[in-house]
């Protein structure tokens, strides 16, 4: 454990958190069983790192119990899981009945009677009404006993009970399992997260280490949930009593199918926010009161009952997930909570997959693009596994990776993706996200944030009509948006207690988040309470996107009245006594604000004279999964815009960024240079087109400082290059990692992909080869100079005589060489490659099992016929000079807008070529 967390430290990580968690495969077999969570054994364990963790200056995390969701051993059955149950009895009056009513589980099971009721017998199980169901709840005693006068007709008795679910934790460790908590329940949430706080405090005392506990993924069974006080707290929260309509969580169902369906939503919505006040914010408040933080993937993710934005934001650090190879992408929803509830952080559970070893650093930089578009600015592996020596290679992983451990192949050589990663998390983590629309999603349970994007390597499973991540409806669409403007859903308790209006700008204010319109759902339905603030807020000057006109709840609360409340306002705010009458786009005023009517959110800001944040005007697609995608943050004194671009090939844009106010500079986040940008025109509205050069899965900030500082470096305008390029040919030694059935070394004229060689050893190689050549300099270089490697799969460590370069790992695949580096004369390149485990994974299948190289518990994911992996320096490799390259010591002198200038007097030191830059303040060359 101190090998791994001292090699994770040297390569950039910030820290682990600790799961507990049993194997697939064949890890019964092969990984041994471990202590019990939380017992002596396993606290030693936890202690040693913890120790580790406070030495090394690493961040140390907790997951709430072994696997999930939140529960273990100590979890009582009172405490566990619940859900409402019964069981039927059908009787013939008139008749006399004392009978004991069976119960609808066992007795070991945990049980609580909620009521008993005699329905009207249906062979369809159908009620015409409810006013004919008789509650016979004081009927019966404590021993299950019913005494009943039956009156004449077929008669089916009801016995509800609020029972056990008895949902052990989901894959625990083979010594760790016990009960699902009721997450229904403030208590039993309250005594767990204190069990492991107490038992955490025995091996850190004060919490000064281990200081962030998270809840994964909800997943607790579909069921009716159900807590004992249940039956309360839906009357508190709807103002009716819930018992007669029981029968329609049991598969019964009213001739009345609207007072149906409004009774399943104020059930499910009673659910939600039990689960989100009971469980999600009891668990922060019971970790901040011990100076710790909750971290929790509260979203739509598993077996969904919550308002996800509500629910995320509850956690001081909110998590979503993104999947490598799949569509399971939440990020967005994280984003949008941590945004409405001014959370610094949007963490996710990343790269999740099933594809095992397939994949290098470039792979997982698409996806981290993608997902940091989305809102990303805090990444979490999934998974890293802890793996002793005895493991072998690659050794114990979970089933579902993408295994980013100490014993991955290309581990040490992670480092520049993992700086790459933390810098543009630390850029995304400053000031505040911009955007332009908010749109609300409705106050039904559950709800979800449909995904923004996902893997753009897969094909979408749903229509887009639908969520791309769970293929439910979407209650409110942002594609109508369309490119270049960004958004947030927003959740009703954002809107109804904390959305304001600002008087100067009319812009809608939520926090530190301004929007210029809020979007509403395409359905006739509303919440009263949210209607009326809607009101308030275009009263105020507020714009508001409504296509449709709601005339009703969808709630019992309050009804019939409060759907006459609603009729009304929508009357007042959309001007039409029926909805059907507006059918053709209007805008339509209300006080100082505005109702658009039939109308898109992109056609409503071009109404209101806002234009697009981001548009690429020439070179490149902002559509399709290869897009040009962006993302926009606002500090006090700079505009910051990411822009990635998805394709497999280099793009030359042209872009139009809006908020441009400021000098416009390219952070690169791959090799940590600063230049200035080449902007080619400034707007009249003070947006800014720039020239983007961007590599295949290229990215960059483009940043607008308004602070006056100079970039530490400048943009080279070079003029006439008089080297030519130089190819580097000839015979390449290569020579492999021993140990693996490759040759020690082979020498070839041509660069190939190893999975070409005839030679088994080559063709299923996985672990690093050191290729080195000799080359000539015809002259000393005058300048930096460019060494472009191809393609290199899938990491390329570079130096010449000896002198460490750099890595590439990503397009364009090369490494700077510094001009010192470059005298007269032979000089000897090394380019260390290292590809990932799949080859020789594949390979081993023909081998038998003591000859074998890999070793690990995921047995039967690889197979003879499982395809290989491209390999090895692929090249052409080409030495040229730097061209457009960025240099440092670069100085800049500024001058007043007043001031005319003539002359700029600059001592260059030290002694060498320079080149000089001039710009005006509007960033026109």
């Amino acid at each position: 454990m101190t090998r791994e967390m001292e090699e994770a430290k040297s390569l950039g990580i910030r820290g682990f958190e600790i799961w507990d968690i049993g194997a697939y495969g064949q890890g019964d077999k092969f990984i041994p069983a471990g202590p019990a969570f939380l017992g002596e054994e396993s606290l030693r364990s936890i202690q040693h790192a913890i120790t580790e963790a406070g030495r090394l200056g690493l961040e140390l995390n907790m997951n709430a119990a072994s696997s999930w969701n939140a529960g273990g051993a100590w979890v009582k059955k009172s405490d566990g899981s619940k859900r409402l149950a019964s069981r039927s009895l059908d009787i013939v009056g008139p008749k006399k009945i004392d009978t004991v009513l069976d119960l609808p589980c066992d007795h070991e099971t945990y049980y609580r009677d909620i009521s008993v009721l005699a329905l009207p017998q249906s062979g369809e199980k159908k009620l015409a009404s409810l006013d004919l169901v008789i509650d016979l709840t004081n009927k019966m005693n404590d021993k299950g006993r019913l005494q009943w006068d039956a009156p004449e007709g077929n008669w089916t008795i009801l016995r509800f009970v609020c029972r056990g679910t008895n949902q052990g934790l989901v894959v625990p460790s083979p010594n760790s399992d016990g009960l699902i908590i009721d997450h229904l329940s403030a208590e039993a949430t309250e005594r767990h997260m204190l069990y492991m706080i107490n038992k955490l405090g025995e091996v850190d005392p004060e919490h000064k280490i281990l200081k962030i506990m998270s809840h994964d993924s909800y997943e607790v069974h579909a069921a009716n949930d159900w807590t004992e006080d249940f039956v309360d707290e839906f009357r508190k929260r709807h103002g009716y009593d819930p018992n007669k309509y029981l029968p329609l969580l049991e598969g019964w169902t009213l001739n009345d199918m609207d007072v149906q369906t409004r009774f399943l939503a104020d059930y499910r919505k009673t659910v939600g926010e039990l689960v989100v006040e009971r469980h999600f914010r009891v668990s922060r408040e019971v970790l901040n009161r011990h100076g710790m933080q909750l971290c929790a993937e509260a979203g739509h993710g598993g077996f969904p009952r919550v308002d996800p934005i509500w629910a995320l934001g509850q956690a001081d650090i909110p998590r979503g997930e993104f999947w490598n190879g799949k569509r399971f992408w939440v990020t967005k929803e994280a984003a949008s909570a941590a945004h409405l509830y001014g959370r610094r952080f949007v963490d996710a559970e990343s790269f999740t997959g099933w594809r095992h070893w397939l994949d290098g650093p470039l792979h997982y930089k698409q996806l981290f693009d993608v997902a940091l578009c989305a809102g990303l600015n805090r990444l979490t592996f999934h998974t890293f596994t802890h793996n002793p020596p005895k493991a072998g290679l690659p050794g114990y992983v979970y089933h579902a990776g993408e295994h980013f451990n100490a014993n991955n192949t290309w581990w040490k050589q992670s480092g520049p993706m993992l700086q790459y990663m933390g810098c543009c998390s630390y850029m995304m983590q400053q000031g505040d996200f911009v955007a332009d629309v908010c749109f609300y999603y409705g106050d039904q349970a559950p709800n979800l944030v449909p995904s923004r994007r996902i893997d753009p390597n897969i094909k979408p499973r749903y229509t887009l009509d639908k969520c791309l991540h769970c293929g439910r409806p979407v209650t409110v669409d942002f594609r109508p948006l369309g490119n270049g403007y960004d958004y947030d859903y927003i959740d009703a308790k954002s809107i109804i207690n904390r959305m304001k209006v600002d008087p100067e700008t009319g812009q809608l204010v939520v926090g530190d988040m301004r929007y210029r319109v809020m979007v509403l759902p395409k359905h006739d339905h509303i919440n009263l309470e949210v209607l009326q603030k809607i009101r308030e807020l275009i009263k105020q000057g507020a714009a508001i996107v409504g296509s449709v006109q709601p005339v009703r709840t969808n709630s019992l609360t309050d009804y019939p009245a409060a759907d006459r409340k609603v009729a009304r306002i929508g009357v007042e705010l959309w001007g039409a006594e029926k909805p059907t009458e507006v059918t053709v786009p209007r805008s339509l005023n209300f006080g100082m604000g505005t109702v658009y009517v039939n109308m898109t959110s992109r056609q409503a800001l071009t109404k209101m004279g806002v234009n697009p944040d981001f548009t690429v005007l020439k070179g490149g697609s902002q559509e399709g999964p290869d897009r040009v995608d962006y993302i926009h943050r606002r500090t006090d004194n700079a505009d910051i815009y990411f822009v990635c671009n998805g394709a497999k090939e280099a793009k030359s844009l042209l872009c139009r960024f809006r908020d441009a106010e400021g000098r416009p500079e390219i952070w690169d986040p791959v090799s940590g240079e600063i230049y200035l940008a080449n902007a080619v025109s400034r707007q009249p509205d003070n947006s800014c087109n720039i020239e983007l050069e961007l590599p295949a899965i290229g990215s960059v900030f483009v940043v607008f400082r308004r602070d006056g500082q100079a970039p530490n470096k400048i943009s080279d305008f070079v003029g006439n290059i008089s080297v030519e390029k130089i190819p580097i040919k000839g015979k390449w030694t290569v020579k492999f990692q021993p140990g693996r059935l490759a040759p020690e070394s082979v020498e070839w004229n041509e660069l190939i992909d190893w999975t070409s060689s005839e030679e088994p050893g080559i063709k299923y190689f996985s672990g690093t080869a050191a290729y080195s050549i000799q080359f000539e300099m015809p002259k000393s270089a005058a300048e930096d100079f460019w060494l472009d490697l191809g393609k290199v799969c899938a990491v390329g460590q570079v130096s010449i005589d000896g002198q460490y370069l750099g890595t590439a790992w990503t397009y364009p695949f090369g490494v700077k060489v510094p001009a010192h580096r470059l005298s007269k004369g032979p000089h000897k390149l090394e380019v260390k490659v290292t590809n990932v485990w799949n080859n020789r994974l594949v390979g081993d299948q023909f081998l038998p099992e003591e000859e074998r190289i890999t070793r690990t518990n995921l047995r039967g994911q690889h197979t003879k016929d499982s395809p290989l992996v491209p390999s090895g320096l692929l090249g052409p490799v080409i030495l040229q000079p730097a061209e457009l390259r960025q240099t440092s010591g670069a100085e800049a002198v500024e001058f007043s807008a007043e001031q005319e200038v003539k002359h700029v007097s600059w001592k260059s030191s030290p002694a060498g070529k320079y080149y000089l830059s001039f710009c005006n303040t509007k960033g026109s060359g």
